[in-house]
């Protein structure tokens, strides 16, 4: 009796002190399940206006040089973004840059993490470009900038105003910004990048709007650096090449530069290098701005100058650096009558993958399997372009980027959005704010 009497008394302690747990387990799953059914009936019945604010957005043109078409892209979204609590502002750049600026709305709180949203204004896409509607087909639609980024902005909106609804946004602190240059930055970018990196100072996690890959979602980007190799060597008839008196011409320095960087920097993982333009002749010029090359030449006289143009991309500045160096090394072996001068401007640092970005990345891919829709795919940095998040990876360790609209085609006139990854990506955008801000 006493041995029953002690095994019962056991058997009550452990359910006392198991109850609380599996009473918190339980309210847990059922708060998160409340939140999830209040959030997508939200959404589900402002999926006509996702689509419509998207549609409007597309036909106002904001190629990034049209700087009025930025800012009355930016004039629309003010208001709704007020309407979902939000203070906004405008933050301009200086003249000379001839870039329309940076559209903010901010909420300040102190509940839960601080959070710092990104996406951008503008388009590929100038004021004369005959691609400049929205068009529907089904489930799809096109238009410039349908995905990259003013799909990527109705995500952001819609999911704030999701967490509005059920009062969700009290007491937090998030903070968007939208810049009007991303795809052709304003020089120097220590200047047109300024506002966006001091936001990014005092934020404790970054979330990049850009277009979502196959429903993919990336924790790094590759950097990128622009170079110009410039090769010169003697003029002379073509009879004399390789001789003591003109050697071997600019031409084949340059070719023998070019091969010498595909072989020893072809197979190292992540980085790649890409010569996109090359003029030679007695008389070639390249203008880094406009992108045109002149030259002039014959067959039978040897190139005096021969010009490279491209980039290289690189996932960590520890690669950029050691792939410098050995650009450097290979520009100053040079074969006889010839010499060469090489010009780097790094364009994008590197977003570097961190353990809290893939942890954010895991509670990403929790909440889109809880909703029903699966494992979300980490897309590998190689795998991603550059992007404005690049700019503030140095300040912050925790950045997922790639949870926008999905759909393909971008920066060309085959840019199309899949309709129903508003609705998705609001969903699972508007869930993951949730439980950052919350207490």
């Amino acid at each position: 009796m006493k041995s029953y009497n002690k095994i019962t008394r056991l058997l009550i302690a452990i359910v006392v002190i198991a109850l609380p747990l599996l009473s918190s387990s339980y309210l847990s799953a059922n708060s998160n399940s409340l939140m999830d059914q209040q959030v997508s009936e939200y959404l589900s019945k402002k999926k006509g206006e996702q689509v419509l604010l998207l549609k409007q957005l597309v036909n106002i043109n904001s190629g990034t040089l049209n700087i009025d078409g930025v800012i009355n892209v930016g004039k629309l979204l003010e208001p709704e973004f007020q309407a979902a609590g939000f203070s906004t502002h405008w933050v301009d750049l200086p003249a000379y840059m001839q870039r329309a600026g940076t559209l903010v709305a901010e909420r300040k709180g102190s509940s839960g993490k601080k959070l710092l949203l990104i996406g951008h204004l503008d388009t590929v896409f100038p004021k004369d470009s005959p691609f400049q509607k929205f068009t529907r087909t089904g489930k799809f639609a096109t238009g410039p900038g349908v995905i990259d980024n003013k799909g990527g902005i109705v995500v952001i909106l819609y999911a704030l105003k999701a967490l509005q609804s059920i009062n969700a946004l009290k007491n937090t602190d998030i903070t968007i910004v939208l810049t009007g240059d991303e795809e052709n930055n304003g020089k120097p970018v220590t200047i047109s990048r300024q506002h966006l990196i001091s936001m990014a100072k005092s934020a404790d996690i970054v979330l990049d709007f850009e277009p979502t890959v196959s429903g993919s979602a990336s924790v790094g980007r590759r950097g990128t650096t622009h170079w110009l190799i410039e090769a010169s060597g003697h003029e002379g008839h073509s009879s004399i090449i390789f001789s003591d008196q003109v050697g071997a011409g600019a031409t084949f320095e340059l070719a023998r530069i070019l091969d010498e960087l595909r072989r020893t920097m072809n197979d190292e993982q992540g980085l790649t290098i890409n010569p996109s333009t090359v003029v030679a002749g007695v008389k070639a010029s390249y203008d880094k701005d406009t992108g045109i090359g002149n030259v002039f030449g014959r067959t039978n006289l040897i190139a005096k100058t021969a010009i490279a143009r491209g980039d290289i991309r690189y996932i960590s500045e520890k690669q950029r650096h050691r792939l410098i160096t050995k650009m450097t090394k290979i520009t100053q072996k040079s074969l006889p009558g010839t010499k060469t001068n090489l010009q780097l401007e790094q364009v994008l640092p590197p977003m570097p993958t961190t353990q809290d970005s893939l942890n954010l990345f895991e509670s990403y891919s929790i909440i889109s399997k809880r909703l029903g829709y699966g494992e979300i795919a980490l897309l590998p940095a190689e795998l991603r372009g550059g992007g404005d998040i690049s700019y503030v990876a140095p300040y912050v360790s925790t950045a997922l980027v790639g949870i926008g609209a999905s759909g393909e085609g971008e920066h060309s006139p085959l840019e199309k959005v899949d309709i129903d990854s508003l609705f998705i990506r609001s969903q699972l955008a508007a869930l993951l704010i949730l439980e950052l801000t919350g207490p």
